[in-house]
């Protein structure tokens, strides 16, 4: 979800509420926020588990995003917290970009070029008809990726998901997102 806040335009992702539901009921009273609490923790059902686990999973999320904003904060899309709307979770970050490496191969493929990753990754003297610059821009969007996955275990992440959708391209070079799956390696660069 996308917004703005304060003039900042803003990504946003929540963990399913207390009821497994992505789209919580916000009308409620503090008191029957706290029956249908404890009415569901009494079920103690596999949604109650996986909301438990949803809420885990965005919390791993905003420690691996809080160790790549301190130490490497170029490698990933600028995280701004954790904030806590209406008894949901959300995790927050600067709108760096709309176009994942997949949308741009996804252009590729459909052009059936290589000049949409070439202007993604500001490659400026992208020629079709010089084989040389096939060759370039596989090597650029390699060193971009290799940048990446370096800057992340330099901030004692692994991300362990990376691939096109999990790569914003801004102001031509690669930046990491979705670090749901991302592990801390015990290590700070």
């Amino acid at each position: 979800k996308g917004g703005e806040y304060d003039g900042l335009e803003v990504v946003a992702k929540r963990a399913l509420d207390w009821e497994g539901r992505a789209n919580a009921d916000y009308d409620l009273s503090t008191r029957q926020m706290e029956d249908r609490v404890q009415h569901f923790a009494d079920l103690g059902t596999m949604a109650q588990e996986g909301a438990q686990l949803s809420v885990k999973y965005l919390e791993v999320e905003a420690y691996m995003n809080d160790l790549v904003m301190a130490a490497r904060p170029r490698a990933a899309a600028p995280y701004l917290g954790m904030v806590m709307l209406n008894g949901s979770r959300w995790l927050v970050w600067e709108f760096a970009g709309k176009d994942t490496l997949e949308d741009v191969l996804v252009r590729c493929d459909d052009a059936g070029s290589l000049k949409p990753l070439a202007e993604a990754l500001w490659y400026k003297d992208y020629d079709e008809t010089d084989p040389t610059c096939f060759h370039k821009v596989v090597n650029l969007l390699a060193r971009n990726l290799v940048a990446c996955v370096v800057m992340m275990a330099e901030a004692g992440v692994a991300h362990r998901d990376v691939k096109p959708l999990n790569m914003l391209c801004v102001d031509g070079r690669l930046m990491m997102i979705d670090f749901g799956s991302a592990a801390s390696m015990g290590i700070k660069g």
